[in-house]
């Protein structure tokens, strides 16, 4: 819990359940833009929470994630708006937009959850509320590093995109898969370390993940490969997969866009 609580997200300090809060620090951000896995994350805690408090008797697994990101230098932190757009038996999906302290927009997230029940041994469902409250009395302390290298993240092959992650327990969420941040992480690091190579530093602006089957095992090896030429400002889409190397198996399938920082 002490390496995701010190990403900075927080939920709302009006106990309002579709609000959440980034407190922004620089391991968290590159070249003056917040990271999208850091973004991911609020998102993803914002609604996780909505839905647990909504509707306890259930696990809601995030199935999909896009962001769409404005290349802005945020003011003050972040603040992300949950919008519910389908509360279905087996699916839900929420809207999230991201403003910064002075009500700039940041971008948008759109996020889609499986909806499944608790099982009689499977494991217990951590108290949503109580986990709230915890959040709302933990001191945030920022990571002493940047966010990828903190995490863990090793370079294998910047030419493939190959980046390397041992699971730790503090990277995993209450069921025990790998926690959806850390997993956009690797492949927004993958598809930046695959951009680089043109000399370049890159930012990810554009991001669209599927999450095929939770991480469990590891260590998680990603490869990437670029789709086609790059764009009229040296932007490079690129296709990014994520190993479960102990299992053998793809568990997240990423369409990523970058662009080069303006010099």
């Amino acid at each position: 819990m002490n390496f995701i609580s010190s990403i900075g997200a927080r939920p709302d300090a009006g106990r309002d359940p579709h609000r959440g809060r980034l407190h922004l620090s620089a391991p968290i951000c590159e070249h003056s833009l917040v990271k999208a896995s850091a973004l991911m994350l609020l998102a993803d805690m914002t609604s996780g929470i909505a839905a647990d408090l909504d509707d306890p008797e259930h696990w809601h697994f995030t199935t999909d994630c896009s962001l769409r990101l404005n290349a802005v230098a945020p003011t003050g932190h972040v603040e992300a708006e949950l919008r519910p757009l389908r509360r279905g038996r087996t699916t839900w999906v929420d809207e999230v937009d991201f403003f910064d302290g002075a009500g700039t927009n940041l971008g948008l997230c759109q996020i889609g959850f499986s909806v499944s029940p608790l099982l009689p041994d499977g494991p217990p469902k951590p108290d949503t509320s109580f986990v709230v409250e915890q959040l709302f009395q933990m001191d945030f302390s920022p990571l002493a590093a940047p966010l990828a290298p903190a995490a863990g993240i090793e370079v294998l092959d910047a030419a493939g995109g190959v980046l390397r992650l041992e699971i730790r327990d503090e990277l995993r969420q209450p069921a025990g898969f790998l926690q959806g941040a850390i997993v956009t992480l690797l492949g927004e690091q993958a598809a930046i370390v695959r951009a680089e190579t043109d000399g370049r530093p890159h930012v990810v602006v554009d991001m669209d993940m599927r999450f095929l089957v939770g991480a469990m095992v590891g260590p998680m090896q990603t490869t990437a490969r670029p789709v086609g030429a790059p764009g009229a400002d040296g932007g490079r889409a690129m296709a990014v997969e994520l190993v479960d190397v102990g299992r053998d198996r793809v568990t997240t399938t990423f369409l990523v866009r970058t662009r080069p920082v303006p010099r």
